[in-house]
């Protein structure tokens, strides 16, 4: 059985082990410095001490991934529109554990007042933009070329999915 919990800094080990392959050997994020266990202890607390969410996934007593958001853009004018990041341990795909990351998120953000969520997925990423649009996101835009990884330049597709106020 899955269970959603929100993370602390002890879990920046379990996380780093399923981000940092995604940055280093994927064109799924634009990123190209891996974080350090003290960086994403960091970001956690950070984000958490901000209002925002950083939650992760066990399943069969191991950390399988992991989701957050924080503010999509500066100014308070964005205030309720987040973005978020959501990853899994390549071996955990399949088993409905993202969707429950993504129910965790969103029942997290309408709690919070977040009118929106922005997800930005490399346009390489078939699975990602699969993922979000079963979820109910809408591809909104196209960034052509706006990242560089691997000698080439990438396509950034922007999905929006609203949340309904809460009652």
């Amino acid at each position: 059985m899955a269970t959603i919990r929100y993370a602390n800094g002890g879990d920046a080990a379990a996380i780093a082990a399923i981000w940092n392959p995604q940055i280093r050997d994927s064109a799924f994020t634009f990123d190209h410095r891996v974080y350090s266990v003290d960086d994403i202890a960091a970001m956690i607390v950070e984000r958490q001490a901000a209002g925002h969410v950083w939650v992760v996934v066990e399943h069969e007593r191991h950390i399988s991934g992991f989701a957050s958001f924080a503010p999509f853009r500066q100014g308070d004018g964005y205030g309720r529109t987040m973005e978020h990041t959501i990853f899994l341990d390549p071996e955990a795909g399949g088993d409905g554990l993202g969707e429950l990351l993504m129910q965790a998120v969103e029942h997290e953000a309408r709690a919070r007042g977040v009118h929106s969520l922005i997800a930005c997925v490399t346009g390489e990423n078939s699975v990602a933009l699969k993922f979000h649009r079963n979820l109910g996101f809408a591809t909104v835009g196209t960034i052509p070329q706006a990242g560089w990884k691997f000698g080439r330049w990438i396509d950034l597709v922007i999905l929006q999915k609203m949340l309904p106020e809460s009652k």
